[in-house]
């Protein structure tokens, strides 16, 4: 922008708007480090031709994981971890559900994967995978992220991310037909002391002892 406007703008009390990139979006994302909140999860499956719903709770922390609890249709809990690679760790009440197994699916599994960096705005790592465009402003954005392998080398789908302050909707259109729609809700800072024990406790342990200390922490979840 030339010298001579930018003093315009000065004088008359108007400032240049900084920019809005990737970079400065996951500056944002990276705060708060843990937040709780709920979730609306839609699922339709295309060779079975079957809408699925769900609901429940999500807990997050940067760079760590997300436990993920459903409630509705079936009360499951699991965690996925950064690098994770084995199917997510679970505490299922209804081990036969269709949802309960829902991340198990391949195109899936992968999205799980990958859900710590999504949340965060971990582009660098995503970018191994994706090509990523932002659009939009700071209030109003959307990020799309497509495979940069050809749809028949990878189990890896079209991803479009959009929110304001927070990320707020996951979408997940996968090569097969399949897609799922992640809806983010009532997202607060994680600050209980109660569940921060939990979650340190949670997190120091290997997967199958986490998956012992959901089952006996699952009612406490549910109070907050």
């Amino acid at each position: 922008m030339p010298r001579f406007l930018i003093a315009m703008l000065l004088l008359t009390g108007v400032t240049p708007a900084l920019a809005f990139d990737l970079e400065a979006l996951r500056t944002r994302l990276a705060e708060p480090a843990a937040i709780q909140g709920h979730f609306e999860q839609r699922s339709w499956l295309a060779d079975q031709q079957t809408r699925l719903y769900s609901e429940g709770r999500f807990l997050y922390q940067r760079d760590r994981r997300v436990i993920w609890q459903l409630l509705t249709p079936v009360k499951s809990t699991m965690a996925f971890y950064v690098d994770m690679v084995f199917p997510p760790t679970r505490d299922n009440e209804d081990e036969s559900s269709e949802e309960a197994n829902l991340m198990l699916l391949s195109d899936r599994f992968a999205f799980a994967q990958q859900l710590v960096d999504l949340m965060g705005g971990n582009w660098p790592a995503l970018s191994h995978y994706y090509h990523i465009e932002l659009e939009g402003e700071p209030k109003d954005w959307q990020v799309r992220l497509t495979p940069l392998a050809p749809p028949l080398e990878t189990w890896l789908g079209t991803l479009t991310l959009e929110g304001k302050d927070r990320l707020e909707k996951i979408t997940l259109a996968a090569a097969n037909g399949d897609a799922l729609i992640v809806q983010l809700e009532e997202q607060r800072p994680l600050v209980d002391v109660s569940l921060q024990t939990f979650l340190s406790e949670w997190f120091a342990r290997s997967p199958e002892a986490s998956t012992e200390d959901a089952r006996d922490n699952e009612e406490t979840l549910e109070d907050k």
